[in-house]
């Protein structure tokens, strides 16, 4: 083997073992797309579309002066949800470099009940009423996040429940289901 051949081999192994070690990486110049925040700004859409389609049905208080009605902060929460979801869009396509939102397979199986617990939740509300439905579901999520004691289990889920029907269904006199 002659001398320039040498040289050329040696540069073809180094330049592999670069590619090999940088496998994976995103390079300075070719970022990663954050598909993390596309999906959460699409399901954030979804979830004020779904929201501002269900506040149509909301009835107002007969005798009542309303300034703001009922359907005020679910459509004050559905527009956050648009905002919250452009905004997230947008740092997808900038491209800041890394992604707002991401899903890391360590916490996952956590995420992925709690949006199961919430779901589940939407659909016993209607069925069970508020008031079950509402305890039942910080029980559950506290559980979830590893709380031991079932007294401040128990304690927090009442008082958390019944702080909510004060303000919002006696204080405010917003119809709850």
């Amino acid at each position: 083997m002659d001398k320039d051949s040498v040289i050329v081999a040696n540069n073809i192994a180094e330049s592999a073992n670069s590619e090999k070690q940088s496998a994976g990486k995103p390079s300075a110049a070719g970022k990663p797309f954050p598909w993390a925040d596309v999906i959460v700004s699409i399901v954030c859409w979804l979830l004020a579309a779904y929201i501002l389609l269900t506040i149509r049905d909301f009835q107002r208080l007969a005798g009542a002066v309303e300034v703001l009605g009922s359907d005020f902060v679910p459509r004050l929460l559905s527009y956050c949800f648009v905002i919250f979801g452009i905004w997230l869009m947008a740092s997808a396509f900038v491209g800041r470099g890394q992604a707002t939102a991401e899903f890391d397979s360590n916490g996952m199986t956590a995420k992925l009940s709690l949006l199961a617990i919430v779901l589940a939740y939407t659909f016993l509300l209607p069925i069970a009423t508020f008031l079950p439905s509402t305890v039942l579901l910080i029980v559950v999520v506290m559980r979830l996040f590893g709380e031991k004691s079932l007294f401040k289990i128990i304690a927090t889920s009442i008082i958390v429940t019944a702080a909510i029907y004060y303000i919002f269904g006696v204080q405010l006199k917003i119809p709850l289901p």
